[in-house]
């Protein structure tokens, strides 16, 4: 027979080790009446360890008068085994991993151990990770969308739709540096913006114009802000974000949403996915006005080439397409590089000495959808990817580009030339 004072000190101990513990534990008997309990549980649940004595489990933990669904206690009464449940308890301010472990005696249930595990911090990781991944999802599948656009105007709307979809706001606008660079204009207008559309804005003018003047993302509160009043459509219960469209590491446009102030506000994760979407539509931009610009080249030689047939009654030549369509010999050589690049390979081949024919829509849609022109770009020297740029983005004559990159008019073309058959070389190692 253990002696009281041997009796009291290994109560003490046991005490002392069951405290050390950072989980929650409980002994209940078959009544789920708590027995002992540790000053993890007693702080959790704002109270003191002789106020939990003799108390069910469930009146103290859930608020209930009986067990409530998915009590693991009481599972474990009746099947006589371990049981467990993660479950959001209110009074503990958290999620919880609730474990009971039956002690059985003579094929009946003695007592319960009880072990509450704080999952919390764990659920909002997991929830994080799964919004996330949610997102990218929604990323990737709108990215797709975007790539299949190749006609600027209906590319710009998509856009505007899929960034309002993704952040769940019925409003939204897209504005472009004009050419001069002087101003940018509304594009397109979803919801509030539909009405406003050709509207012009100068740097630092409106939401739009401070993200041009600044190029970092910004949001605009209601209540009063500058920002959200200068906006067309503006109300003071409405919330907007606003990120930059950038190319060439400059502001070329500026995307944004806006939503009514009930729905609380743009949070961080939402503006870091219309950032990484704005990404995706500059790049998508950039592709639809080098499209649009070979195409209005390949549209001007084969209607000098039919011109000059029907009056030659024969293949005209090279210099001759050229001074029918008003376009430099370089030029001419450029397209046909263009189109070369352009469309794939046939797999039976063409007999020689046929005509080239002209490109058709299924090339360009191959070419496109099979890999990015902003990714073979970045794939070319700086030099003849800066001089591509010059020549299909802004459009300029090879004196103009000459003068800007500092070399000869015939450098240039050599290097135009040159850049072409890099393309077309990389784009033909795709297939």
């Amino acid at each position: 027979m253990q002696e009281p004072a041997a009796a009291s000190y290994a109560d003490g101990d046991w005490q002392a080790a069951f405290d050390a513990v950072g989980n929650g534990i409980m002994i209940l008997d078959a009544n789920l009446n708590v027995l002992r309990a540790n000053c993890t549980l007693a702080t959790w649940l704002g109270t003191s360890l002789e106020a939990l004595t003799g108390r069910p489990c469930f009146e103290l933990i859930h608020k209930t008068d009986a067990p409530p669904e998915g009590c693991p206690a009481f599972y474990a009464l009746r099947s006589h085994h371990e049981e467990h449940v993660e479950q959001e308890i209110p009074s503990m301010c958290g999620f919880y991993r609730c474990s009971a472990y039956p002690l059985i005696e003579n094929g009946a249930v003695k007592r319960i151990v009880a072990v509450v595990n704080d999952v919390t911090e764990r659920k909002r990781v997991d929830g994080e990770l799964r919004l996330q991944t949610e997102y990218l999802a929604v990323l990737h599948e709108t990215a797709l969308g975007l790539i299949a656009r190749r006609e600027l105007p209906a590319l710009l709307t998509t856009i505007v739709e899929r960034a309002a979809a993704l952040l769940g706001a019925p409003h939204g606008f897209l504005y472009l540096l004009e050419p001069g660079g002087g101003e940018m204009e509304l594009q397109v207008g979803l919801g509030a913006y539909a009405a406003h559309r050709g509207r012009r804005l100068r740097r630092g003018q409106g939401l739009a114009g401070h993200v041009w003047q600044t190029g970092r993302s910004l949001v605009a509160a209601s209540d009063g802000d500058d920002l959200a009043r200068d906006a067309p459509g503006g109300s003071a219960r409405r919330s907007r974000v606003a990120v930059p469209l950038l190319a060439q590491g400059q502001v070329a446009g500026v995307l944004g949403v806006a939503a009514e102030v009930e729905k609380g506000g743009f949070h961080f994760d939402e503006i870091a996915l219309l950032s990484r979407f704005a990404e995706l539509a500059s790049i998508a931009v950039d592709n639809a006005r080098l499209y649009e610009a070979v195409q209005r080249e390949l549209a001007e030689r084969r209607q000098a080439e039919e011109s000059l047939t029907a009056r030659l009654n024969r293949s005209p030549t090279v210099p001759e397409v050229a001074a029918e369509s008003n376009l430099p010999i370089e030029t001419i050589h450029e397209v046909l590089e263009a189109r070369r690049m352009y469309r794939p390979n046939s797999l039976e081949g063409r007999p020689e000495g046929s005509p080239d024919p002209a490109v058709g829509d299924i090339g360009v849609t191959r070419a496109v959808d099979r890999m990015t022109i902003e990714a073979l770009l970045e794939r070319l020297p700086e030099r003849e990817r800066t001089i591509l740029e010059l020549r299909f983005f802004e459009e300029l004559n090879q004196s103009d580009i000459a003068e800007r990159v500092g070399v000869s008019q015939m450098h240039v073309s050599r290097l135009i030339r040159r850049a072409l058959e890099r393309l077309a070389t990389l784009v033909d190692q795709t297939d």
